[in-house]
């Protein structure tokens, strides 16, 4: 075996093994916690606060709300914000679902400002056709 200077590590017989107690701790002064307690309401050094855990990202959902909330407050004049809350929903509710009411709601705001500038031009279309074809001669 090896000498006096190797301490086992697995031989609980070893005098270096000693459960023999130390001496006692005193108490430390007033206002201070004891000495190898943390102080009241934090974590004990080297472990992490108590809480509830990280949560999921959602960046993509987030980003389609507001691409939506702006489509529809500029009326949708600005044409890039409701193709993004489209586009940027459909991707969020694959990628999120944890964000699936936001990416949701970009979306039926990016649709409702999509649908409402077609049937815009529909109308306008109509209209303009139907004063092309007005026979305005025959009025005479």
């Amino acid at each position: 075996m090896g000498s006096e200077q190797d301490r086992p590590f697995n031989d609980p017989k070893h005098p270096s093994w000693s459960t023999v107690p130390g001496p006692e701790p005193t108490n430390p002064p007033a206002g201070y916690p004891a000495v190898g307690h943390p102080a009241a309401g934090h974590p004990a050094p080297g472990y992490p606060a108590a809480g509830y855990p990280a949560a999921p990202p959602k960046t993509l959902s987030i980003v389609a709300l507001v691409f939506g909330v702006v489509a529809v407050a500029t009326g949708g004049f600005l044409l890039v914000p409701q193709l993004g809350a489209v586009v940027l929903g459909h991707i969020a509710l694959r990628r999120e679902p944890e964000g699936r009411a936001m990416a949701i709601a970009g979306l039926v705001m990016g649709y409702l400002v999509i649908g409402l500038w077609l049937l815009f031009i529909l109308v306008v279309g109509l209209f303009l056709g139907g004063i092309a074809s007005t026979n305005w001669n025959a009025a005479n």
